[in-house]
């Protein structure tokens, strides 16, 4: 969820944050934080440099301007649609309950994307969509 409420802040720290990560005191990581003495070293330096590279070459327009086509951004740089985003995470959050079994929706129709009736569904996404449409 995390990466719906940087994308809505990219004119903030939101780039930095969705590329690097976060620190435990909420601020963005650095390369410092991408350094070590020890054994790790060489692995968190291509870590970086991976997210570097992501952080300097992603399309942050093209993600700005789907957000506000998604009605989470009322404009770009601007204010949020409080609807929109609760929906969004509401979406979310749903999803990923349906990674639990308990959770998982028992097909009640003949066949839905190849479950049939009596059947849990155990493909969350496919949970999902049973659990939207009936």
């Amino acid at each position: 969820m995390f990466c719906i409420f940087w994308l809505m802040r990219l004119h903030l720290d939101g780039k930095e944050c969705f590329s690097f990560g976060m620190k435990k005191d909420w601020t963005p990581k650095t390369e410092e934080d991408f350094q070590c003495n020890g054994q790790d070293s060489q692995e968190l330096s291509v870590e970086y440099k991976k997210r570097k590279a992501f952080y300097d070459n992603a399309n942050w327009d093209g993600l700005e301007k789907l957000c506000v086509g998604a009605g989470l951004l009322k404009k770009q740089n601007g204010p949020h649609d409080p609807e929109r985003t609760l929906a969004m995470l509401v979406l979310m959050s749903i999803h990923d309950l349906m990674k639990l079994d308990r959770l998982r929706p028992i097909c009640s129709v003949k066949n839905f994307n190849g479950y049939k009736k009596g059947e849990q569904i155990g493909d969350h996404d496919i949970a999902l969509s049973y659990v939207l449409e009936h």
